[in-house]
């Protein structure tokens, strides 16, 4: 075919895309597809200036939306209590951050309201930071608590131990003395036990004798004792001579030797 026979483009139709031009386009449509979805509309080939309409729209309502946050954004900013009411404050912020958040997102897209977003989000921050410090000085804090009172438990368990550990101690004390007293006293009966053992056997030993054994101690100790009564009695008797003649001397010497002791005083 030569070029004065290529039929007029009006006449054949518009020509097929290349195969790589057809991404480009669904790239180009997917935003505005998007938009037409989010609305809940699936047919089958969406006109591009329906769509195109459509997207439009939604930004439109998109920049209302951002607007009325801020609107809103800046409303709240004015009820906002101060910092130095922490309890107020806490409690507003709890109340409200959803909304904060969302204006967050919303506000970044309108370039006027841009610093009301970045104030918003420091405030977030802020607050955030906050909350975790103060759950972090609470946890420290009750770890304090609690390190406190598991060492105030141990220093009276130690108290209590050491108490205890001395009252063992007295007991083994008062243990060892009556030890000591029972072991003298058992020593004390031993011995009694030994003496009457022995006095037992002696008894034993004299009821196991004969008459003529009998007799015959009896007359051993009759002659001991008797020589002992009688040395008693000379012996007596000899004491009592000696007395008088020393008392006769006294008596005899007492007044002649006087008169020479005052003879010799009186020179």
């Amino acid at each position: 075919m030569t070029m004065s026979e290529v039929p007029d483009g009006d006449a054949v139709g518009p020509l097929p895309a290349p195969a790589g031009d057809t991404g480009d386009q669904d790239a180009g449509r997917r935003p505005h597809t998007f938009w037409f979805r989010l609305l809940g509309l699936t047919p089958d080939s969406p006109d591009d200036e329906l769509v195109e309409d459509l997207g439009g729209m939604l930004k439109g309502y998109y920049v209302i939306a951002a607007a009325l946050s801020c609107f809103f954004g800046d409303r709240l900013l004015g009820g906002m209590p101060s910092s130095d009411d922490q309890a107020a404050y806490d409690a507003w912020m709890n109340a409200h951050w959803p909304a904060m958040l969302a204006i967050v997102v919303l506000l970044p897209q309108v370039p006027l309201a841009a610093g009301l977003a970045v104030r918003w989000l420091y405030l977030l921050v802020k607050w955030g930071y906050g909350r975790w410090s103060e759950r972090a000085r609470h946890r420290r804090e009750r770890a304090a608590a609690r390190q406190l009172l598991l060492t105030e438990r141990v220093n009276a368990l130690h108290r209590k131990v050491g108490d205890t550990r001395q009252t063992l101690r007295g007991m083994a004390r008062e243990t060892e003395q009556v030890a000591e007293e029972l072991e003298t006293y058992l020593q004390r009966r031993l011995a009694f036990l030994d003496e009457l053992t022995t006095e037992v056997q002696q008894r034993e030993q004299l009821a196991q004798l004969t008459a003529a054994q009998t007799a015959a101690f009896d007359q051993a100790l009759k002659r001991q004792f008797g020589r002992e009564r009688r040395s008693g009695f000379w012996h007596q008797v000899g004491f009592a001579l000696l007395a008088f003649l020393l008392g006769f001397l006294t008596n005899w010497l007492s007044d002649p030797l006087l008169a020479v002791i005052k003879a010799w005083y009186s020179r």
